[in-house]
């Protein structure tokens, strides 16, 4: 992977930054290239094109920004701060519009006496997906990342720079707000 800053704005210039601080994010850019690529990549379920594109505006960002940057924290949780944020710019940005009539090929597809179980399970996918987007980030990413991505408590520890104490209750709070949510939309349709 090379250093390939193409999602940049306006033209890039060596000149924005002093030469010791280009050398820098140049030096931080080779050792922390494949880690983030390599973190883009199972956010994005294996689909390299995204994360190689995802990776490209990761860098880009940081070196646009590289002037806020202080190095007396740790470059590491600054670009991996980036990368989270970009990855979830890009979920936002292309939710997936729900389109009746594929929904209702994929189902028909299916044996016909699945039909109304399948179609119970995409529903209650669709809702899920809309509960989900209702809580707080941090309490989301934990939950796709424990129950939709199979990861383990110390896995999603590593990944966010936190202990397994901390990310077990971020599962809790956040399945706690789920279950307020679902409640008070059970209570809804019941009145």
């Amino acid at each position: 992977m090379q250093l390939v800053l193409t999602n940049c704005k306006k033209p890039m210039k060596k000149n924005h930054l002093s030469e010791a601080s280009y050398q820098s994010f140049i030096k931080n850019y080779t050792v922390y290239r494949h880690k983030i690529f390599s973190y883009l990549y199972y956010r994005t379920e294996k689909n390299k094109l995204l994360a190689e594109d995802l990776t490209s505006e990761t860098f880009t960002k940081a070196y646009e920004k590289y002037q806020t940057y202080k190095p007396e924290y740790a470059f590491s949780t600054w670009v991996f701060t980036i990368a989270r944020n970009t990855f979830w710019n890009h979920l936002r940005d292309q939710k997936e519009v729900v389109d009746s009539e594929t929904v209702f090929e994929k189902i028909a597809a299916k044996p016909a006496e699945n039909f109304l179980e399948a179609l119970d399970q995409t529903h209650q996918k669709q809702q899920l997906h809309a509960n989900l987007n209702t809580i707080k980030l941090s309490y989301r990413e934990v939950i796709i990342l424990k129950y939709m991505r199979d990861w383990t408590t110390q896995e999603i520890a590593d990944h966010l720079g936190t202990n397994p104490t901390n990310i077990r209750q971020r599962i809790a709070r956040g399945m706690n707000q789920l279950k307020k949510i679902v409640r008070a939309k059970l209570i809804f349709i019941c009145i």
